[in-house]
């Protein structure tokens, strides 16, 4: 029922089980996905539905992609289009990995000016002409959508009305706590803000997600949609929380704000005003001062101590729980009650 988080469990191999199972024939052909997994799933599938079709683009993300495909898929996700945007780390091989296992289509955009509006679009008419999914959803690797009443992904788009061809989802940034910035996994990142804002002390922008539209064309930073050139109505839906993780260690922060910053640089097409974050922080590269930013981003055990008393922190423990449990490879179905307080701290949902 709704109020606990539960996935199809089981790990990678369920996962991979479910979205080939998803995939028509004649999609696995064209493909090319000749994995056991895809191969298994070479049997009639009349009235096979996809319910939710995400579309991933990234850039150097080893330290978090794997999690967040794994995280996705269990949750419901039936299938991921990525782009590979001139990755030179691990990121190309882990995605290539889920391509042979049947769960991704893999592109390469080799271009260097950070076209996330024409890229996304891309993948977004291919999700709907080849998949024909419900819902399409737009990720950044550093980003996990979480239901917030619902079982699942899927059960939580169920409730969503009709009529309402996207949503809007708020998204909220976990921090760094100094006593793990060395390594900073995303499972030791357990601090989040209660209202998140941009490096520019903006509230930070909502993410969109919508059914197949016609003419479709998502917005940069992926904060909006159109269809047949007029943008399309996207309500706030509560029902989901994107946990956010864009400050994870300060070598990934710099090199993300370098070749960021730089794509944003060299694209004649956005108004200098798109992507203000990647070029604010790209100015303080190159002045020496993004050191000093990342510092002040930082956590000590006196703030979190007074932003948990003030209410501008919360102790989120959720999302580490799930992965800690994908990792284990079984049903994490221990995901609430494993993160609720001690007895006289506890609050809704195992916030604290």
């Amino acid at each position: 029922g709704r109020g606990k988080v539960r996935g199809r469990g089981g790990g990678l191999l369920s996962s991979v089980g479910h979205c080939a199972s998803r995939l028509l024939p004649e999609t696995i052909e064209t493909y090319g996905m000749d994995s056991p997994a895809a191969a298994l799933s070479r049997r009639p599938h009349e009235g096979a539905i996809m319910n939710i079709c995400m579309t991933l683009l990234v850039r150097n993300e080893e330290d978090i992609l794997r999690q967040n495909i794994e995280f996705h898929l269990d949750q419901g996700v039936d299938f991921i289009i990525g782009t590979d945007n001139l990755s030179d780390d691990g990121t190309t091989d882990i995605l290539r990995e889920y391509e042979r296992l049947g769960c991704l289509h893999y592109l390469y955009e080799g271009s260097d000016d950070y076209s996330q509006d024409l890229w996304v679009t891309r993948m977004a008419k291919m999700a709907q002409s080849r998949f024909a999914p419900n819902w399409i959803i737009h990720c950044d690797a550093d980003e996990f959508w979480w239901p917030t009443e619902s079982r699942n992904l899927v059960d939580a788009f169920a409730h969503v009305p009709s009529e309402t061809m996207a949503i809007r989802v708020r998204r909220s940034n976990f921090l760094p706590v100094r006593n793990v910035v060395a390594d900073c996994a995303i499972t030791e990142m357990v601090i989040r803000e209660a209202k998140s804002l941009n490096a520019n002390n903006e509230p930070l922008p909502d993410k969109v997600a919508h059914r197949p539209l016609p003419d479709v064309e998502v917005h940069q930073g992926n904060h909006g949609v159109d269809a047949g050139g007029t943008r399309v109505s996207s309500p706030l839906f509560n029902e989901l929380l994107i946990f956010h993780y864009p400050i994870r260690t300060y070598r990934q922060l710099e090199r993300k704000v370098v070749l960021g910053g730089a794509a944003y640089g060299r694209n004649q097409r956005l108004p200098s005003n798109v992507g203000s974050t990647w070029r604010y922080l790209f100015r303080l590269h190159q002045e020496g001062r993004l050191g000093d930013w990342f510092d002040e981003q930082i956590l000590d055990e006196e703030s979190v101590g007074a932003g948990l008393e003030r209410g501008s922190l919360i102790r989120d423990l959720r999302l580490r729980e799930y992965l800690l449990g994908l990792g284990e490879g079984h049903r994490t179905t221990r995901s609430i009650e494993a993160t609720r307080s001690p007895p006289g701290q506890r609050t809704k949902g195992g916030l604290r």
